[in-house]
C-alpha cells in the first residue's frame, strides 16, 4: 500500500469517489489561504507565465497540499459512466489567481 492510499475508504459505488477525495483532502489538511499566498508571492516575484517553477523547494507535504489545492481549482467531479457526454455546465474558464484576490484580508 502506498502512502497516498492509506486511510482511504475502499468501498465501491457512486459515493465512494467523493468520500475518498474528502478523506484524501482532509489527510493533507490543505490550507487554501497559505497556498493562495504562496502562489501570489511567487507570481509577484517572477511572473504569471507558464511553466511556473513554484514548489521546487517545497517539502513533500507542501507539494501535496499545493497539488490538491490546484486540482480543486481546475477540476470538477463528474460521476458518470465511460462515454456519457459532458454537460456544458461543466465547462468553465480556467481559474485565475487574480480573480481570488478581489478582496482584502485583514
Amino acid at each position: 500500500m502506498n502512502g497516498l492510499s492509506q486511510g482511504l475508504p475502499t468501498q465501491k459505488g457512486p459515493g465512494a469517489i467523493i468520500e475518498s477525495k474528502t478523506a484524501f483532502v482532509r489527510r493533507y489538511d490543505v490550507n487554501e489561504d497559505q497556498c493562495t499566498s504562496l502562489l501570489l508571492s511567487y507570481t509577484n516575484a517572477h511572473s504569471h507565465s507558464y511553466p511556473m517553477l513554484i514548489g521546487e523547494h517545497f517539502d513533500e507535504d507542501m507539494k501535496n497540499q499545493m497539488a490538491l489545492f490546484l486540482a480543486q481549482k481546475y477540476m470538477v467531479d463528474f460521476n458518470s459512466s465511460h462515454c456519457t457526454p459532458l454537460s456544458p455546465s461543466l465547462f468553465r474558464l480556467p481559474w485565475d489567481l487574480a480573480s481570488d484576490l478581489d478582496y482584502v484580508k485583514v
